[in-house]
């Protein structure tokens, strides 16, 4: 794979390259890129990121913003996520509605209890 971006960082002293190839959008599912890191000073390797590796838990993380976009599963699973936020929606306005129409009917209920038991009171 090609070095897609290259970056210093004055403010910690390092340099830092990215692999990708253009055409990549977020690469590796939306997880990012594999990336090398290097010392500003000597040119030493500092560290490196390689997507998809690690324990369980750098793997849940990891996983998080490409399930949550939809990237991980491609145009199928933004559509999924995006059909998903209209039912959320969907579900509020109907949660509101059914609330509403309860609140009614137990002021008619109580409005209904109170005239009749004026109506007693007043035979």
């Amino acid at each position: 794979m090609p070095p897609g971006g290259m970056f210093y960082s004055p403010e910690f002293g390092i340099h830092g390259v990215a692999f990708f190839h253009p055409e990549e959008g977020h690469g590796a599912g939306g997880v990012g890129h594999r990336s090398l890191y290097f010392d500003g000073v000597d040119g030493s390797l500092l560290g490196s990121r390689e997507p998809w590796t690690g324990t369980a838990a750098d793997l849940f993380v990891q996983a998080q913003f490409p399930l949550h976009s939809g990237r991980i599963l491609g145009l199928p699973g933004r559509i999924l996520i995006s059909a998903m936020g209209l039912v959320v929606a969907m579900l509020s306005v109907t949660g509101v509605y059914i609330w509403w129409k309860k609140c009614k009917a137990r002021l008619r209920k109580a409005s209904a209890a109170t005239r009749n038991t004026l109506a007693g009171a007043a035979r």
